[in-house]
This record gives C-alpha cells, structure tokens and sequence, in this order.
C-alpha cells in the first residue's frame, strides 16, 4: 500500500523505528541512542522496500531542539505537533519558511479537533496566504477508536482547498519553498 501511495505522488515520511515519544525517550537516553534505535534503523529499512524517505514526522510530536538539528542533517524537513490556539492566527500550524514545521491532527478523537475550528484554521490560511500543515493517522469511514480521522472530514478539506482555488504540499514540497 505504501509503494502505491509513493507512486500516486504522496509522500511517505519516516515516523521512527518504534514510535517512541523522543521527547519522553531523550529524557532517560543520548540524541545518539535514539538515532540508533529509532532512526538508522528505520533509514536502513525503507529504502528496502524501494520508499523514499526525505521527511520526519515526531510520533506524539515529542521533540527537542537538540534533536531537531541532528535530524534537519538526515531529512529534509521535520515536523513536530502544534498543540491548540483558539485563535488561528496564534496557532503555529502554518508554514514557517524553516525546515521545521507544525502540525494541527484532524484525527476525530485528538483533543483540540472539531469542524469549526479546521474551517476557522482553513479560513485564516486563505484569508492570509498561508500553508496550514494538517495530519492524520488512519482514515475511516466511521470512528470507532482513537487516531482515525473521518473520510468525510477529509473530503470537507478537499473541497475547500478545490473551492478556493488553494494547493496542496508535501512536507518535502515545503522544502523547496525555502
């Protein structure tokens, strides 16, 4: 399925070995101790299975600046989590021109996640020629656990971005926009 998708243009980034939380694994172990278990490995392993890899996403969003500059030497682009603004314009989901961006999770049962705000979201990046960055995880038609994002939820995205005339990116495409 990965290989199909990367043939259709979307991009697959890496998302650790095993998924740990850096942040929380950085607390107790060395930035080279997570490379070891979480990111050499997973480095080694895609390419295998013929998928190109030129982007990070942190698992749980779990980051740190210390592990942001050893990782914008492996990748392209890194992405962290944005955690909820009421007000779009302080909410730190929008591209930022640097090789380090954040993320807001239309994922149904993620906390901060509801119609109104995405299109409040969606809004202020038309509004202010913005690229908003979103991500899910699985895509269903009903929810029925955590870390699945609505079917229809994406087709209101795509809708609004055709409707308005907007663009999608890769997180790599965003690295060529520096």
């Amino acid at each position: 399925k990965l290989l199909e998708l990367q043939k259709e243009g979307n991009e697959i980034g890496g998302h650790g070995f095993n998924h740990y939380n850096a942040a929380t694994f950085l607390s107790n172990h060395t930035v080279d101790e997570y490379l070891k278990q979480e990111i050499d490995p997973m480095l080694d392993l895609m390419p295998f299975y013929g998928l190109k890899v030129t982007s990070f996403a942190y698992p749980y969003g779990g980051r740190t600046k210390a592990l942001d500059t050893v990782l914008l030497k492996k990748f392209k682009i890194i992405r962290g989590r944005a955690f909820c603004e009421e007000d779009p314009s302080k909410q730190g989901c929008y591209f930022n021109q640097t090789g380090t961006v954040y993320s807001f999770s239309i994922d149904d049962t993620h906390n901060h996640f509801n119609i109104p705000h995405l299109l409040k979201l969606l809004d202020y990046a038309k509004k202010n020629n913005k690229i908003l960055i979103l991500n899910s995880h699985s895509t269903v038609k009903n929810v029925t656990g955590d870390f699945q994002t609505k079917n229809a939820t994406l087709e209101l995205i795509c809708k609004y971005i055709k409707r308005n005339n907007m663009k999608f990116y890769t997180l790599s495409d965003l690295d060529n926009l520096n």
